[in-house]
């Protein structure tokens, strides 16, 4: 039966994270929607649902800084070696702040 409930907790959760309403989330979980107001209000879960929230996030912030740097590459091979009278400036946009780097720079 416990392993029942963990798998209805972790059903909800993914539910609630992925940006649902409490009744998508208790018709997932197949429960009563009072069951998932109980849920949010319980300061364990409450604590659960910031660490996976928290944790998402950071796969996110990971996988677009891979594909950034990856898109910095492949604009470095278009472009050829740069000479000293060119200068591009790349955007990148890395921790909430925006900074320019010349090409020789990256």
């Amino acid at each position: 039966m416990g392993e029942d409930l963990i798998h209805v907790l972790k059903r909800g959760r993914h539910t609630i994270l992925s940006g649902e309403t409490v009744t998508a989330a208790a018709k997932t979980a197949k429960v009563n929607r009072s069951t998932v107001h109980r849920w949010l209000n319980d300061p364990g879960y409450l604590a659960n649902l910031k660490q996976h929230r928290s944790e998402a996030r950071e796969a996110q912030h990971d996988r677009l800084a891979s594909l950034a740097f990856s898109a910095i590459e492949v604009v470095k091979e278009a472009l050829g070696p740069v000479t000293f009278g060119q200068r591009l400036w790349c955007y990148t946009v890395s921790d909430r702040s925006t900074s320019r780097h010349a090409v020789s720079d990256l």
